[in-house]
């Protein structure tokens, strides 16, 4: 795997975190979109940063794992898993 390829469970975890601030942007659109849209934009530079990526290494790992479409759908599905069960646990 080339170096700037995010290994399977870190890009889980990227993109679960990815998702959710998609959905806080969703929620916040309605209060003003310019404003929502900076608060998005800070959440991928916050993720990016957390784990210490770049934008570019985030697009380029996930085109390596488009290729193989049985692989990009099993990490989705771990992602889905893993936010369901989040869910599960604040609304019990």
């Amino acid at each position: 795997m080339s170096e700037n390829i995010l290994s399977q469970n870190t890009f889980e975890s990227i993109l679960k975190e990815i998702h959710l601030a998609e959905a806080t942007f969703e929620l916040h659109k309605t209060k003003g979109m310019g404003k929502a849209q900076n608060e998005l934009a800070n959440s991928y530079q916050n993720i990016y940063s957390k784990y210490g990526i770049s934008a570019e290494d985030f697009k380029t790992t996930l085109v390596y794992y488009s290729v193989n479409a049985e692989k990009l759908e099993k990490i989705y599905d771990k992602v889905l898993e893993d936010l369901t069960k989040e869910r599960a646990t604040l609304n019990p």
